[in-house]
């Protein structure tokens, strides 16, 4: 559909598509003139599923699934400009804090995270764009060499190591707009990495990416998770939002969970705001230091997210049935053929669970806190000190023992050595995945609960 119908093939002209279907939707020539028609069409779309009776994850699935694709094959393969993708990433910054129930102030970074880093995974598609126009280029130029030749007429450079040389030297003038995009994308990924990208022709002719002057082997992967990182970095340097995302960014979990059917109104509303930190506690408040942050319960500290949800005293007792429910879910989901001990006191010594499976046993303890990994390793550390004696104590009955941490983050995360553990003990990926959405759930239910009560002083029912 794009093809100048000039060029020819194997001494035939290329025959031109006038029209075809793609995900539902009529795509034709002029429809790949421009966004505007298609960027009309995917607010249409939006509304609709804004002002449907889905439940919110519901909504932004649908979103990822029905109006992203048609939106980003059309980027794909058009020309936008820099305008129409601003525009349009705006707007999805807009739907997504609609139905993340988030305010304006909320970082737009926030947005564009990535599901496995606990966000809603809606990408920026000016990052989506610059990740695709290298991999387009750099296939297009490692394929049979007639292919090859006839790109670079259209192009108009003569060899491979002409595009090489128009591109890293940054000159702009006479350059085709391919390549000035190619350009121009390599010194974004060089400037938010930190590090020097660059393409170079190999002793075969191929064109290759080059991070630093080191050859990079999967490419796309490596540039799709840059760009996935971008959002998580950006976040991490507010002042003010991001902090629970420090150990989001190791595991997977915490995503999987909030983002399923299980997951209450109440708590789908309460998780977005906690984890950018825009809770309605005094600690939260960062445009002034003249207001007292002093906790309204305790007087012991600032009142924050993470003291109201790990060490107020006036919270002990939800502390501890937060804990309790955790452990006894693990338990409860522990196979029939595992053997285990639960609250087994061991002289000086009582670990949540020992387990003893076919090759190994598992002291394990379940460990909530906030979400810091240097906390995490503290505690892991402090853990296996704990139960030194303990594990020399199983290890002399013949198999290997290992003390473990059950780390879990207040906001529903969880360690990677977390999810590994499982696991070991649960003996099944599946599993231990929809432990680890329970759980996730248990724990996100639990903190909203928390913070109303510290808030209103009221008990919530369960």
């Amino acid at each position: 559909m794009n093809v100048n119908h000039d060029v020819f093939m194997n001494m035939e002209p290329i025959p031109a598509t006038p029209n075809y279907k793609y995900l539902g939707a009529w795509a034709n020539n002029e429809k790949l003139v421009g966004l505007n028609d298609a960027f009309n069409l995917v607010k249409a779309d939006c509304d609709l599923i804004l002002n449907s009776d889905l439940t919110p994850m519901q909504k932004l699935h649908a979103v990822r699934t029905h109006v992203l694709p048609k939106l980003y094959h059309l980027i794909q393969n058009t020309s936008p400009l820099q305008s129409h993708l601003k525009k349009i990433n705006a707007y999805m910054r807009k739907v997504v804090k609609i139905i993340c129930f988030l305010p304006e102030k909320a970082t737009s970074s926030y947005c564009h995270l990535s599901r496995i880093h606990g966000g809603p995974g809606i990408p920026d598609v000016v990052w989506l764009r610059r990740t695709n126009i290298i991999t387009s280029l750099i296939a297009c130029m490692n394929q049979e060499p007639e292919f090859t030749e006839i790109a670079r007429e259209i192009l108009g450079v003569e060899n491979l190591h002409a595009i090489v040389d128009k591109i890293n030297s940054g000159e702009r003038a006479g350059l085709h707009p391919v390549l000035k995009e190619v350009s121009s994308a390599l010194k974004a990924f060089s400037s938010e990495n930190e590090a020097e990208y660059q393409l170079k022709a190999n002793d075969r002719n191929h064109l290759i990416l080059t991070k630093d002057g080191k050859f990079i082997p999967f490419y796309s992967t490596h540039l799709k998770a840059v760009s996935n990182m971008l959002p998580l970095r950006q976040l991490l340097k507010c002042k003010n939002q991001g902090r629970f995302f420090e150990t989001l960014q190791h595991s997977p979990a915490a995503t999987r969970s909030i983002y399923n059917f299980h997951t209450k109104m109440c708590d789908w509303r309460f998780a977005h705001k906690a984890r950018l930190n825009l809770s309605p506690l005094k600690g939260s408040i960062t445009w002034t230091d003249q207001i007292n942050k002093n906790c309204r319960r305790c007087q012991l500290g600032d009142e924050t997210l993470n003291h109201v949800l790990n060490s107020c005293p006036a919270q002990k007792k939800e502390i501890v049935g937060r804990h309790n429910k955790v452990r006894d879910h693990i338990e409860k989901w522990i196979p029939d053929h595992v053997t285990f001990f639960s609250e087994q006191r061991f002289g000086d010594c009582q670990p949540d669970f020992v387990i003893e499976t076919d090759t190994q046993y598992i002291i394990a303890d379940v460990k909530i806190s906030n979400e810091n990994p240097s906390l995490w390793n503290r505690i892991h550390s402090n853990n296996a000190t704990k139960y030194e004696k303990l594990k020399n104590y199983f290890a002399n009955r013949g198999k290997p023992t290992s003390v473990e941490t059950l780390q879990f983050g207040c906001l529903g995360s969880a360690s990677m050595s977390c999810a590994k553990t499982l696991k070991k003990i649960m003996q099944s990926q599946r599993k231990t995945n929809a432990t680890l959405r329970a759980i996730s759930n248990i724990l996100v239910h639990q903190a909203r609960n928390q913070t109303v009560t510290h808030l209103t002083g009221k008990h919530q029912n369960e």
